[in-house]
């Protein structure tokens, strides 16, 4: 099953978004329906449907992504991947697209900006175990997002995609 705590209705409403916008939700991480307790459903687009879509772009050259530590004297680093050396602190990420002829776009994201937190002002689960992993994958989609705006612009993004309670399937036809 998709999500096993989905009602028929989120569903419904999920496939049809995969279906509109050409989204696999079958295990190969381009997109998840999500739903915790009795909050609605939402959805997540995976980095993997970015990173699949901009690389087949004909202006696509190459990219490279990373995370942006801080050390103890104040001193900024930049790491290619998920890796942050001890003794440096997560300040953020960041992603550089090489396009063949619209030149490079280079993009840095904060922490304090993208860390995901609950009513409470808690981080939630992934971003109190998974910060790196989870920032990497902020400079992914939104680098890719800026660079690929013709293939990307209907696209709907994490923030833009919870599901409406008030949403009736009629009203989704």
């Amino acid at each position: 099953t998709i999500c096993p705590k989905a009602t028929e209705q989120e569903a419904y409403l999920f496939m049809q978004v995969c279906r509109a916008h050409g989204l696999s939700p079958w295990g190969d991480g381009e997109i998840y329906l999500v739903k915790f307790q009795d909050q609605p459903a939402y959805w997540v687009i995976g980095k993997q449907a970015y990173v699949n879509r901009g690389t087949i772009h004909p202006q696509y050259k190459s990219h490279e992504s990373g995370l942006i530590g801080v050390d103890k004297d104040g001193g900024v680093h930049y790491h290619k991947g998920e890796f942050l050396p001890p003794g440096q602190t997560l300040a953020g990420s960041w992603c550089n697209i090489e396009r063949r002829t619209q030149g490079p776009i280079c993009e840095t994201y904060s922490l304090a900006d993208w860390e995901k937190k609950s009513q409470q002002g808690l981080a939630m689960a992934l971003w109190r175990t998974s910060k790196g992993a989870m920032m990497h994958k902020v400079a992914l989609k939104q680098t890719f997002r800026e660079a690929f705006p013709d293939v990307f612009a209907t696209v709907p993004v994490e923030s833009e995609a919870f599901v409406d309670q008030e949403v009736t399937l009629e009203q989704s036809v």
